[in-house]
This record gives structure tokens, sequence and C-alpha cells, in this order.
């Protein structure tokens, strides 16, 4: 396992052509719009973020399309 770093329009653009794609299994979207737009600040700032891991999956895997605009759904 290597360690990469991206700067988050490299995240974006990979989202964008669906190389970087959010498994099915993976548990329901909990986080808000704040936590969404302070996350985003920070990365923006460079401040530590902590470790987002990622992998090549050797399978295909069934996906679904996410986008900031879905933290649109939250309940305050």
């Amino acid at each position: 396992m290597g360690k990469s770093d991206y700067p988050v329009r490299e995240l974006v653009a990979l989202t964008d052509r669906g190389e970087l794609q959010l498994p099915e299994m993976q548990r329901k979207y909990v986080w808000t719009t704040t936590k969404v737009r302070d996350l985003l600040a920070s990365l923006y700032r460079e401040y530590h973020s902590g470790v987002i891991p990622t992998r090549q999956p050797s399978v295909t895997v069934e996906t679904r399309a996410f986008a900031l605009a879905d933290a649109g759904t939250e309940s305050q």
C-alpha cells in the first residue's frame, strides 16, 4: 500500500470522470452541509485532514453517484 497526496481539485476531477466512486456497501451518508463545508474549507487551507483510505478493487463492485448536493438532505 502506497501513499498518495491529491489536491482537492484532482479529487473532484477524478469524481467527475467516474474514477473515484463510493461503493454501494458504504454506510449511509450522515454528514451535515455545515460539516462538509468545514471539511472543504480545511482542505482548501491545507490543514491536516487525516487519512482517506482508497483501494483499487480486484472485482467490480456496485457503486452509486454522490455529490455535495446530496448533503442538502440533512435534517436539522
